[in-house]
């Protein structure tokens, strides 16, 4: 007998836990017992009271878990033969193994880890068959091409610097040593991987490599060492030193490597970190772009697995713990009810899962008393809402939503009377979650129908766009598809009326804001004038004024003129009287003169009268303001500048 999962025996630990944990619990039931009522009186106090009974479901519970633990270690009990064809690849190593391997630019040293590396590469090889050849100035088939991975491991374990003779790094040699190590009868794709870490120190591996492609082996180069080089440990302990005394410095060569690879149809991976790269050609490389063959076909024994044998009696022995009762006297009245739940129990164990039958099985058990429940609410909520009472009926709605949080139904009522109460925002959420949770199928019409409803909704919101898209969702072969497609339809003439309503609205907007700047420009156009008229009225009269305050002062200054007149004109009577005859006789001698001479003089002295009354209003016009006093205002000042 064999085991598939030998580490399930640590379970055994929650076997023993488990007993332990039985054991305490009875005794402890015991103890208190015997504390509290005498044993005469066990019977009479606790009826149907049976220690052993306890004890046996005790032992029943240990044994059911104990088969389990074993059921899960895999019992592997009898076998069959089947056929088995191993397709693979065969995968030829090339070791550098001379003493520069011995660098410790990388840890622990550059042979060390090769050898890890390679270790890892088996670990991800499955058919594919491996061969190693171990090289430095000569080189040697370590192991034939084989798909035993622990005979190749121990050759592998095997190499170090001093296995072989002659020191260097023959690269054409390794080359054509694993190309010899392949079978020519087998036709298998071949593929050759050098791990190096020098310069090739015999023969031009070009020309091997170019040979070997010709075969259909391709190369793959994998150069080992920091860029800078790295000193190569000596026997004595000291480095490797040229004759002129200085320390040898290993780098590796990369155009040559990388020129092998290239002739070979391979890859080169540049190693610095202690990282081989072999994951990339083998993963990336071998195993995506080289064809496997069949390498090795035979029978193989299959075990069986009897799991099984040991989960029936662990089923069994939990069945007959919950069919014995705590107590004689109700075992009857509860046979049938631990009955069931052994059943559905022993049909979870059987199938292997039992969590999800419980899922599924368990709210049934209370579905009876929810549904009694939420249907009251319900009911009333729905009495309320015929008779327009929609306050009471969203109160009842949400009482039963508290009693079946995840009832699609209850959500849609609940939408429904805050869609008629104008609560549009209680309604759009209500609405949706009852979308939401709604399963197509079953409950396809009612999210139908709140789909629906949400379009209504939204057009209530204003939200016309959003109305359309709910709309749209109805299917085809929905009973309300036709009022959803009548919807549709309505909805968009009120989009195209609310455009055209709002183009019409801004352009009166903007013929309003055009006539009233026309009329802010006409004000104040008018305000200009006005205050032009206003200034020359103003001017007009300071002017009237000037003039009547001159003829004022004129008719003072002429009575003045006239008193002296008068004075002078009694004194002047008496000479005037002497002169008169004189005079008499001068103006009747120039009268006839003055008579021809009158009509030319008359024009000429009007036209002077009218010269001097015009100079006297341009002498006004060139300082107006000289003869006007400010008017005064009662208005403060607000600015004076």
């Amino acid at each position: 007998m064999k085991f598939s999962n030998p580490n399930m025996f640590y379970l055994i630990w929650l076997v023993i836990l488990l007993f332990v944990f039985v054991v305490y619990g009875i005794r402890k039931r015991a103890r208190i017992v015997n504390r509290f009522i005498a044993p005469s009186l066990v019977n009479t106090m606790i009826e149907g009271y049976s220690p052993y009974r306890q004890w046996l479901k005790g032992i029943l519970m240990t044994l059911s878990l104990l088969f389990l633990v074993l059921a899960l270690t895999g019992p592997l009990v009898g076998f069959r033969w089947e056929e088995v064809k191993e397709k693979g690849v065969d995968i030829m190593i090339a070791l550098d193994c001379s003493r520069s391997m011995l660098a410790t630019d990388i840890k622990p040293n550059r042979l060390e880890q090769a050898k890890r590396e390679i270790v890892d590469l088996l670990n991800m090889m499955h058919s594919d068959r491996a061969g190693l050849v171990a090289f430095a100035g000569t080189s040697i088939l370590q192991c034939p091409l084989t798909l035993d991975y622990s005979a190749f491991s121990i050759f592998l374990n095997a190499l170090n610097p001093d296995y072989l003779p002659m020191g260097g790094s023959d690269i054409s040699g390794a080359l054509q040593t694993a190309t010899n190590g392949f079978e020519t009868d087998v036709d298998s794709e071949k593929a050759i991987i050098i791990i190096t870490d020098g310069e090739n120190t015999t023969g031009d591996p070009v020309v091997i490599a170019t040979e070997a492609a010709k075969k259909g082996i391709r190369i793959f180069c994998v150069g080992v060492g920091q860029e800078d080089g790295a000193p190569i440990p000596d026997t004595d302990g000291s480095f490797k030193k040229d004759d002129e005394g200085r320390i040898i410095m290993s780098k590796v060569d990369d155009e040559g490597l990388r020129k092998i690879a290239a002739v070979g149809n391979g890859l080169y991976v540049k190693s610095v970190a202690g990282d081989m790269d072999l994951d990339q050609i083998y993963s990336g490389e071998i195993q995506k772009n080289m064809k496997k063959t069949t390498l090795h076909s035979g029978k193989t024994k299959v075990w069986e697995n009897r799991f099984q044998w040991l989960l029936l009696p662990s089923v069994l022995l939990l069945i007959a713990h919950m069919l014995i009762a705590d107590r004689k006297k109700i075992e009857k009245e509860i046979s049938i009810e631990k009955g069931i739940s052994i059943g559905l129990l022993a049909l979870f164990f059987l199938v292997g899962d039992n969590l999800m039958m419980f899922n599924l099985i368990a709210p049934c058990v209370n579905s009876t008393a929810y549904a009694e429940s939420a249907s009251a609410s319900v009911k009333k909520g729905i009495e309320a809402y015929e008779q327009d009472k929609y306050d009471d009926a969203l109160k009842s709605f949400i009482d039963a939503q508290l009693e079946r949080p995840e009832m699609p139904e209850l959500y849609y009522n609940i939408g429904s009377a805050a869609y008629k109460k104008q609560d549009y925002e209680s309604a759009l959420n209500n609405f949706t979650r009852a979308k939401e949770i709604s399963k197509d199928g079953k409950d396809q019409l009612l999210k139908d129908k709140s789909t629906f409803n949400l379009g209504n909704t939204k057009y209530r919101m204003g939200d016309l766009e959003g109305a359309v898209k709910e709309f749209d969702q109805i299917p085809q072969t929905s009973k309300l598809y036709n009022e959803a497609k009548e919807n549709i339809e309505f909805v968009k003439k009120k989009i195209e009326e609310k455009k055209k309503q709002e183009e019409q609205n801004k352009q009166d907007k903007d013929n309003q804001n055009q006539d009233n700047k026309e009329d802010q420009e006409q004000n104040k156009q008018n305000q200009e004038n006005n205050k032009d008229q206003d200034s020359q009225e103003q001017n007009r009269e300071n002017q009237d004024k000037q003039g009547q305050d001159k003829s004022q002062e004129d008719k003072q200054q002429g009575d003045k003129n006239k008193s002296k007149q008068e004075q002078n004109k009694q004194d002047q009577d008496q000479q005037e009287q002497q002169q008169a005859q004189e005079q008499q006789k001068q103006y009747e001698e120039q009268k006839q003169a003055q008579q021809q001479s009158q009509n030319g003089e008359s024009a000429k002295e009007k036209e002077g009268n009218q010269q001097s009354r015009q100079h006297l209003l341009n002498r006004l016009e060139d300082k107006p303001g000289s003869a006007m006093m400010p008017a005064y205002s009662e208005k403060p000042v607000l600015k004076d500048w």
